[in-house]
């Protein structure tokens, strides 16, 4: 049987990061005109663009099969992950310790995707 992979499960990230993106961007602006204050102004969105940049940007770059974006992704997520057992095995109780753990393997399929479609990612689009 031969296991070929596509490049359809990246391009599904990729596209899921995009509208991640996107919904920040929307719960940003509601939440300043929600609870308007006199201190809100253009440096208070600040921060959240550039975060909202950089997760746009590494979605853009997953959609267009890049190695550097599945790979910030995959780090990112796997240690989020990791953060999450680790947070999770702290506690004398068994439901943290399940949900740290069902996050934890939740937040490395990323890097498994990103393993499995290695072959079909490139740095850059070549110039030919």
């Amino acid at each position: 049987m031969n296991m070929r992979m596509t490049s359809a499960p990246m391009k599904g990230l990729g596209t899921f990061t995009i509208f991640l993106a996107c919904l920040s961007v929307l719960i940003c602006i509601a939440t300043l005109y929600a609870f308007p204050t006199e201190e809100n102004s253009h440096l208070t969105l600040t921060v959240p663009a550039l975060v909202i940049s950089g997760i746009a940007i590494v979605g853009w770059g997953m959609y267009r099969l890049r190695k550097w974006a599945a790979l910030l992704f995959s780090a990112f997520t796997a240690s989020l992950g990791f953060v999450f057992l680790k947070l999770g095995l702290q506690t004398h109780d068994r439901m943290p310790i399940l949900l740290g753990t069902i996050f934890a393997v939740l937040l490395l399929y990323p890097a498994l995707i990103t393993a499995l479609s290695w072959n079909l990612l490139v740095w850059r689009k070549s110039e030919t």
